[in-house]
């Protein structure tokens, strides 16, 4: 049944879903840079459904804005990092201002994309200004490596015809000029406020053992809609809890063949059954793009570590995005209802 399905011309995206994030991975493990672990993560929105490549000009700006970025998230930490209140009012504008965007060039990938840089460049700084200097460096390399790689995918793996027609476009929300921006405005304000407490958590605390956690729910607070409807948040967390598990099932296979070329046939393999699910365009279809993000989340980040301390960072790399996840449906959700409760008043 799951040869046939791919042998289906409908499902050769999925096929090109699977082998982009093998490449994506072989090139991120195989090299190991700092955040190489990000490169595939980061990259997927491109493959999943209604993805495209870059054009030159969208790719050359995609690399200009993360520079852009981590420049200013490497001006938070020179200039404002000794200073807790200008530190946290300018950190709390900048988010604001990534999540009321709207302009086409700032796509939801994008914005991931600037809002780990000025979140976590801040944080590593606390540590070591040289190693946030690094880590700065690394993301802008990341997001070069991701266009060329995407590039080359679809170069091997062109779009079809059909799928290259634009959709028909309707009225954004965009264009109506009084709620379109009230609802952008509640939006960017609601996402700001559920990345803030975890950002100060980790500005006064310090936790750098733990910034998985502040990285993830920056992805996820790009999908407020989770919030509308607890039955989707749920699916959310299971969707994560199979993510998580496929990622432990895929660790404790390169204990017992620990080759790379295993590692890459297992993410291929991965990336065919999630893709079945990403491209079958029913309502759970997010979740499981979502739980393959997950999966190479966790496989990312521990198959560079240093042999006995893999084993544990599996388990670690897990608990920390469902307390990511968790954190963020709860948070979504308290403010939807605080929001409600407020309107019936009123």
């Amino acid at each position: 049944m799951f040869p046939i399905a791919l042998t289906n011309p409908i499902n050769r995206p999925v096929i090109r879903y699977a082998a982009g994030a093998s490449l994506l991975v072989a090139v991120s493990m195989g090299f190991d840079w700092v955040l190489a672990f990000l490169l595939p993560v980061l990259s997927m929105s491109f493959l999943a459904p209604g993805g495209k490549p870059p054009g030159l000009k969208g790719g050359l700006f995609f690399v200009g804005s993360i520079t852009i970025a981590c420049f200013l998230g490497m001006t938070l930490a020179y200039s404002f990092l000794p200073m807790p209140p200008i530190h946290i009012l300018v950190t709390f504008l900048l988010l604001f201002h990534i999540f009321y965007t709207r302009h086409a060039i700032f796509n939801p990938l994008v914005k991931v994309w600037l809002l780990v840089a000025i979140l976590l460049i801040p944080n590593i700084a606390l540590q070591s200004m040289v190693l946030a200097k690094v880590m700065a460096i690394s993301l802008v390399w990341n997001a070069a490596c991701a266009i060329l790689l995407i590039w080359i995918i679809y170069l091997v793996f062109p779009l079809t015809p059909e799928s290259q027609q634009s959709p028909t476009k309707g009225k954004s929300q965009d264009d109506t000029p009084g709620s379109g921006r009230n609802a952008r405005f509640n939006t960017a304000l609601t996402s700001t406020l559920v990345i803030m407490p975890v950002y100060l958590t980790f500005y006064f605390a310090t936790i750098p053992n733990a910034l998985l956690i502040l990285v993830f729910i920056a992805i996820l607070s790009m999908q407020p809609a989770f919030a509308k409807d607890w039955k989707v948040g749920k699916a959310l967390i299971i969707g994560n809890i199979i993510g998580g598990l496929a990622a432990i099932i895929a660790y404790e296979i390169l204990t017992v063949v620990p080759e790379f070329n295993y590692l890459i046939l297992l993410v291929l393999l991965a990336g065919l059954v999630f893709g079945l699910f990403v491209f079958d365009e029913s309502p759970m279809a997010a979740v499981f793009g979502m739980a393959f993000s997950t999966f190479l989340l966790i496989i990312g980040s521990v198959t560079g570590s240093d042999g006995d301390g893999a084993g544990g960072k599996v388990w670690s790399r897990v608990i920390q995005i469902m307390i990511a996840v968790v954190y963020a449906v709860s948070a979504f959700g308290l403010i939807a209802k605080f929001k409600s409760s407020n309107e019936k008043v009123l």
